[in-house]
């Protein structure tokens, strides 16, 4: 045997041995090893260090501002970040996480994916520097803290080197900080004088009024930004007059629609219920107009109507009526199978607010399905010039029932 080996049993024994002398010397060595390992203090240097060596390859880097609350923005971006990093460039996202208080950092470049942790708003602002972006995407700002210092670092980053600027219009957060211009009565507001929006804003319990100081302050700082970048893209025509409705005139906002995967046209021939099945599509929200669907079924019932309304989809509310269908969650090749089943005749967008694009109405239209809106909003927009939309024009039952 050589001089360093031992027989299992001595091993055995050495080990217990000399594990009962450490803890009496160190008592919580165990304990303070294990958490150690759970902390991992030194993990963010290590990610950094490998973050640099990727980083000094000579390529293309797109920097995207976001938040982690999903929905059709982050969709939007996980497409976009793809087709980067299939032209060989860089994509490195900066996605702030509000609840604990935190924004990640995530970098990738080619099979290579780098995660790590800044604190701040300095860290941020580091971030940009090392990173050294060619391009500058904002996705998303909602539930950023101090937001107007971010705005802030990203134009004067944008200024101090040669680096493209794009906004992309996905809500209205750079309007209104309720994100979806629903006033303090649960109404599309249409963009009222100032004065009006300082009073809706401090009735708005789900707002932290004095983080903004107030509407003008919103503005000026947001006008200051929107101006400064090269590109804001706004998804519809109807978007684009609400922030130069705004903002004024602007050079250089410009309308380009998203585009959709594929989806079959249902061409429905035959009916297999005696009801008029309306659809809804998607997530049933407040906003996405949960209260006018809940009275319309309300309608219904007390007229004894033979409709029924289908939610594809889940509902954030619990909505308990014998006219109320919920599938619950589905997937995108699930909607014309779904549709057959629960015999739907037409579909429905119910929201409330004017939304900058609706994939859903899109969806729809693909499949050249019947479907109608409220006079709000992209969704009103195509709707109006698509030979099987309808719109209604006021927010009652009585026109929702009447329209279908």
């Amino acid at each position: 045997k050589h001089g360093g080996s031992f027989l299992s049993e001595d091993k055995k024994r050495y080990i217990e041995e000399n594990s009962k002398i450490l803890k009496q010397k160190h008592p919580y060595y165990y304990q303070e090893v294990a958490y150690f390992f759970e902390m991992d203090p030194n993990r963010d240097i290590r990610k950094y260090v490998e973050w640099k060596l990727m980083s000094k390859i000579q390529k293309t880097t797109t920097l995207v501002f976001n938040h982690n609350l999903g929905g059709g923005a982050t969709s939007y971006l996980d497409a976009r970040e793809q087709e980067i990093l299939n032209r060989g460039e860089a994509f490195c996202l900066i996605r702030c996480n509000y609840d604990i208080g935190r924004t990640e950092v995530i970098y990738k470049y080619q099979d290579n994916c780098v995660k790590f942790r800044v604190h701040n708003l300095e860290g941020i602002e580091d971030m940009m520097k090392r990173v050294m972006p060619d391009k500058i995407i904002i996705n998303e700002f909602v539930s950023y803290p101090q937001l107007y210092d971010v705005l802030n670092v990203v134009v004067d980053y944008r200024k101090n080197n040669e680096t493209e600027l794009t906004f992309l219009v996905h809500d209205f957060y750079l309007v209104c900080p309720t994100v979806n211009l629903l006033d303090d009565c649960d109404k599309h507001c249409g963009i009222p004088e100032i004065e009006r929006c300082e009073k809706c804003v401090k009735n708005n319990c789900e707002l932290r009024y004095l983080d903004f100081e107030s509407m003008k302050e919103w503005r000026k700082e947001w006008g200051k930004f929107i101006k400064a970048c090269d590109h804001v893209i706004a998804f519809s025509n109807d978007s684009k007059e609400i922030v130069e409705k705004t903002y004024g005139k602007l050079e250089n906002l410009q309308v380009i629609p998203h585009k959709i995967d594929y989806l079959p046209v249902i061409k429905k021939q035959y009916k297999h219920t005696k009801t008029l099945d309306i659809g809804l599509l998607g997530t049933l929200v407040k906003h996405k107009g949960a209260e006018i669907v809940k009275e319309t079924l309300q309608y219904i019932e007390q007229n004894n109507l033979n409709i029924n309304i289908v939610l594809i989809g889940q509902s954030g509310e619990n909505i308990r009526n014998k006219h109320f269908v919920e599938t619950g969650v589905y997937s995108r090749d699930m909607i014309p199978r779904l549709i057959f089943e629960n015999d739907i005749d037409v579909f429905w967008i119910s929201s409330i607010w004017p939304e900058t694009f609706s994939y859903t109405t899109e969806e729809i239209m693909t499949m050249k399905f019947p479907v109608m809106s409220f006079n709000l909003g992209a969704p009103s927009e195509r709707i109006k010039k698509y030979e099987k939309g309808a719109i209604i024009a006021n927010m009652v039952p009585e026109e929702v029932v009447s329209v279908a």
